[in-house]
């Protein structure tokens, strides 16, 4: 991925960068705490091991809006795969698997790959990428 297409793309994915695509959040202006976003799992939450995650996210669809402003959709499937699309027409698809802990996605397209721990409250699942510093809210849909 070139910087040129960081630089462009930053705004239009900037949250789900944060979930899914740590490495353009450098090229993004803002930091998560400037764009107001959270920076700490809500003290309410609590970590979920692999079978949790599967049961929580398996055959369901999570929203939420990005560190930009941007909504964003993904659903997982019962089969492995994940959909994931952005507000502004970006798109990819991949597959995921639970893990102890975090969810990992493998993309096809131009999203990276990677994970994210999760943990959940009554309210939603929070996602934070392994190398990120910023959490997203998901909320099932």
């Amino acid at each position: 991925m070139t910087a040129s297409f960081l630089f462009r793309n930053c705004k239009a994915i900037g949250g789900i960068v944060l979930l899914t695509i740590a490495t353009a959040g450098v090229a993004c202006a803002q930091s998560p705490a400037a764009a107001g976003v959270l920076t700490e799992f809500p003290a309410d939450t609590q970590p979920l091991n692999r079978k949790a995650i599967e049961e929580r996210l398996s055959g369901q669809v999570y929203t939420g809006t990005n560190a930009a402003g941007i909504q964003w959709r993904a659903e997982y499937k019962d089969s492995g795969y994940v959909f994931l699309n952005i507000a502004n027409g970006a798109r990819d698809s991949g597959t995921w698997r639970a893990e102890e802990g975090r969810v990992c996605i493998e993309y096809r397209g131009t999203f990276p790959s990677g994970c994210s721990e999760l943990r959940a409250n009554s309210e939603a699942l929070y996602a934070k990428r392994d190398n990120s510093a910023a959490v997203i809210v998901m909320r099932k849909q």
